[in-house]
């Protein structure tokens, strides 16, 4: 795949403007990630191109996320409304970069990971592209990754692979 980074990167804030409106910048991307209470979701591509997007930020990133998505005040949220955000986040990622993939490319299901490290998630994956941004006072991670062919992601009724 070679899809310019400056798509990608304004794919990716095109999807953070609704989320954050004006409340988020592009940082360099840099140093070493790590929240406190970390959440990543994943959606897998399929098919006619193998790969993955992530998105990844604090909890706390995650459950403001999720009230602006649900209009809901933060406390309120069920931990499924919280993962359903940011998954939403990813999704929207991927769904913009599908339409400049290969034809027949397939997106996963969302599946959220209390990681960092999606490495065992990923098999024979590497990163293609990072972005890092600034989003109400905390980072948030986007990322694009090239794998080898594998099984498609679960599809059924809760995706989720390990809980928090």
């Amino acid at each position: 795949m070679s899809v310019d980074t400056a798509v990608l990167q304004g794919i990716a804030e095109r999807v953070l403007e609704d989320f954050f409106q004006d409340d988020f910048q592009s940082v360099e991307p840099g140093g070493v990630f790590e929240p406190a209470d970390p959440v990543s979701a994943l959606i897998r591509f399929h098919e006619a191109w193998y790969g993955a997007v992530s998105a990844t930020c604090s909890y706390t990133l995650a459950r403001g996320m999720a009230a602006t998505m649900f209009e809901a005040d933060p406390a309120s949220l069920a931990e499924e409304e919280v993962e359903d955000a940011l998954g939403e986040v990813a999704n929207m990622v991927a769904g913009h970069l599908k339409q400049l993939l290969p034809e027949g490319t397939r997106l996963s299901v969302p599946t959220i990971h209390p990681t960092v490290d999606l490495r065992p998630a990923l098999p024979g994956g590497h990163e293609l592209w990072r972005g890092m941004f600034d989003c109400a006072g905390e980072r948030l991670v986007i990322a694009v990754f090239a794998c080898e062919a594998h099984e498609p992601a679960p599809t059924g009724p809760n995706p989720v692979e390990e809980t928090r």
